[in-house]
């Protein structure tokens, strides 16, 4: 009895250590589906999540590339109107008027070197008009020669052009012909009359800006509005807000306080040549 006994609970004990066994086999395959299920998870988050990038991606870049696009075409347009003014058809019928005076007359040197003007500006302003920027040595240098021919029609206007001295104009970068249009203001309408006056333009240097102003002492604005161009302030204030998106450049023209002429102020964030 006690042999069949002993027998008996050997039997169990090794019933019990088997079916340990099987549950721990048994727990094992659980926590191993477990875990695959949770990797597959995992998977499924991380993939999901990188859809969701790429398609963040792909929008936030379809975004930048239409404004980029928008604003490369705003810009083509402005420097189209801005050729359109530069190349004006009146200044150049009357300065090629005003150069055959001078051959009829038979002044054929004063005649030649006008002439010679009159062409290196052509060039400059279809040059420049291929350039975001130029230096400021360059535009003033443009804009000596631009004052030379309306000299041929306006002999009793008198201009002058300032630097400050701590300027190096080869350095600073501006946009081409930023100038011009209020130059061409200031003889066109300012003395369309009496054709006599003067045009300074100064140029200083704050620590982070370029300043400019442009004073005549013409006949100011009327309430005719023939004193001066809109469409020259408004492409020059298309330009600046399209060159400058990140910062203030600023613009304001208006009649002097003494109602002696036109004062014109441009401020814009200086950038240097590399």
């Amino acid at each position: 009895a006690s042999q069949e006994n002993f027998n008996r609970i050997e039997e169990l004990r090794t019933q019990y250590e088997t079916e340990k066994k099987e549950q721990q086999i048994v727990n094992l395959e659980q926590s191993q589906q477990i875990a695959n299920l949770k990797i597959r998870q995992q998977r499924a988050v991380m993939l999901i999540s990188g859809i969701g990038i790429l398609a963040a991606l792909i929008v936030g870049y379809s975004f930048y590339r239409t404004r980029t696009l928008k604003l490369s075409q705003q810009r083509l347009l402005v420097e189209q109107k801005l050729l359109r003014s530069q190349m004006n058809p009146h200044f150049l019928f009357n300065a090629l008027s005003s150069i055959h005076a001078f051959i009829f007359k038979g002044d054929k040197r004063e005649a030649a070197d006008y002439l010679s003007t009159f062409s290196e500006l052509t060039r400059d302003i279809l040059d420049h008009s291929a350039q975001e920027w130029i230096t400021l040595e360059e535009e003033l240098n443009t804009l000596e020669k631009y004052v030379t021919v309306q000299k041929l029609r306006f002999q009793n206007v008198e201009s002058t052009i300032t630097v400050a001295d701590n300027i190096e104009a080869d350095n600073l970068l501006i946009p081409p012909m930023l100038l011009q249009p209020f130059i061409e203001n200031a003889f066109e309408h300012g003395f369309k009359e009496r054709k006599e006056g003067n045009i300074d333009v100064l140029i200083q240097s704050s620590e982070e800006q370029l300043e400019i102003s442009i004073k005549d002492d013409g006949i100011g604005f009327q309430s005719n509005g023939d004193s001066h161009d809109p469409k020259a302030v408004n492409i020059a204030q298309e330009r600046l807000q399209l060159l400058y998106p990140k910062h203030k450049a600023q613009l304001s023209i208006q009649n002097r306080a003494d109602n002696q002429g036109v004062m014109v102020s441009i401020a814009i964030p200086k950038m240097f040549a590399l």
